[in-house]
């Protein structure tokens, strides 16, 4: 800073301090913009934009002209690999900043080495043609928190520009129509390059009935990953397409979808004998609760005939949720054909401790999760004290064991040690209390180890 002259300003001193502190951020690669910033601040980071390869973009109310400079410089800009844009607005279309920031998105020219859009919307109502500029895409993550779910002819669109995408995210809080579920499959079975696709999507009313269409993920897709909410539940005709589909796919590495896709039983371990390439699977559950109609429960039975195929296959990580419950689909609190909902058959348990403790035994896995439903306290101790033994060893890097009904005890000291055993419980309400012996007992027989518990949701 020069400071060799007879008059400074207290506004040129300040002016010279924030041009120097910017000027360490010159090499950095993420840059976020806050539109209340100094005026100083907010002039000179406009010059800074174009080394950045990192933007994230807050939009708000009151920061339509910072935003507007900002679009202004990124048309010059080198760098830029990544855009993320976060809308906070809560303004009606008819409103004349809603107009402008239509306007402006519309006719901005962004850079040609863009490849990544992260857009995360809350009650902002997308226009059709908000995302006509962005070309040459590889990457688009979108996730929208709006009740008024209005993105899927903005989103169309923006798939349409860029059919060379590799790795598409959506993810919703409300999808009204569902119908637009089939409209995505036809776009993402025409991209020949798509290796991830993730689609999650959340509704108040009812649950996802997903219609799978067989282009959508065939035989002959490069996927890597896919990823699909556990409120998009198949139906057994669906359920046989996709198995044949997964036995004979010979890429995809990454497989997250309902559980409900074990209906079809044989189909699916067929499909887990068949496939090769296959390293990670979960099964996700989808938990009863006043909005959900209806709910798909994997049986001890059908959980240890997948756990043995899973033994004889190439996943190294998985996750798993186990009703030990009979019965299979049930409306709300009206069970079908569930006469002994309530009786567990301790033979069933013990055989799904055993072949548990013998897969863990046989094979070394990155990640497990395992998730014991209604199982009675004197297996859930045999099963926890399993499940402890083994995730002290050394070859895992995250060991999720699901202890419903449990309690820890607020005596029990903080440890910070080696090894992270994860426990927690979707049943029960945030309160602490006491644990069982057997967890306090490997405690003390380990030292040297790590053990993590999850408060959040523990009774």
């Amino acid at each position: 800073m020069n400071l060799n002259t007879k008059k400074i300003s207290l506004q040129t001193i300040r002016q010279e301090l924030l041009l120097n502190i910017l000027s360490y951020l010159d090499n950095q690669t993420y840059f976020l913009i806050f539109p209340t910033l100094n005026k100083y601040f907010k002039a000179a980071t406009y010059n800074l934009l174009k080394y950045k390869t990192f933007i994230k973009l807050i939009i708000g109310q009151n920061s339509f002209e910072p935003i507007m400079k900002i679009l202004e410089n990124l048309k010059i800009s080198y760098s830029l690999k990544s855009l993320e844009l976060l809308f906070i607005l809560d303004i009606p279309y008819t409103n004349d900043k809603f107009m402008q920031i239509k306007e402006l998105f519309e006719l901005s020219v962004f850079p040609s080495r863009l490849s990544t859009l992260s857009i995360s919307i809350k009650n902002f109502i997308l226009p059709e043609d908000f995302f006509y500029n962005f070309s040459n895409l590889n990457t688009i993550k979108i996730h929208s928190e709006s009740f008024f779910f209005n993105i899927e002819k903005p989103l169309f669109n923006l798939l349409r520009k860029n059919q060379s995408v590799s790795n598409l995210s959506v993810s919703a809080y409300e999808f009204k129509q569902f119908e637009d579920v089939d409209s995505l499959a036809e776009f993402v079975s025409t991209y020949e390059n798509l290796s991830i696709f993730c689609l999650k999507v959340r509704n108040s009313k009812r649950v996802a009935e997903y219609r799978l269409k067989k282009s959508f993920f065939t035989s002959n897709s490069c996927l890597l990953e896919l990823k699909i909410g556990e409120n998009f539940v198949f139906d057994i005709n669906e359920c046989q397409d996709f198995c044949k589909v997964i036995a004979n796919n010979k890429t995809l590495r990454f497989l997250s979808i309902s559980e409900s896709i074990t209906r079809m039983h044989d189909d699916f371990l067929a499909a887990l004998d068949s496939n090769k390439t296959l390293t990670t699977l979960k099964l996700k559950h989808l938990f009863v609760d006043q909005y959900v109609r209806r709910v798909f429960k994997i049986s001890p039975e059908d959980t240890i005939e997948i756990l043995e195929k899973i033994g004889n296959s190439c996943i190294t990580s998985f996750s798993i949720t186990t009703f030990y419950s009979k019965g299979a689909w049930f409306f709300y609190n009206e069970f079908f054909h569930d006469e002994d909902y309530h009786n567990s058959q301790s033979t069933v348990e013990e055989d799904y401790i055993r072949t548990l403790d013998e897969l863990l035994s046989k094979r070394k896995f990155s990640n497990i999760s395992v998730n014991f439903v209604r199982m009675n306290e004197d297996h859930k101790e045999l099963c926890l004290d399993m499940l402890i033994k083994h995730a002290f060893r050394g070859d895992y890097t995250s060991f999720n064991g699901y202890i419903l009904e449990r309690k820890i005890s607020d005596s029990i000291p903080k440890i910070c040690l080696r090894k992270k055993i994860k426990m927690s419980s979707k049943f029960c309400p945030p309160t602490k209390t006491d644990f069982s012996d057997s967890f306090c007992m490997a405690l003390s027989k380990h030292p040297d180890q790590e053990i993590i518990v999850n408060y959040n949701q523990l009774s």
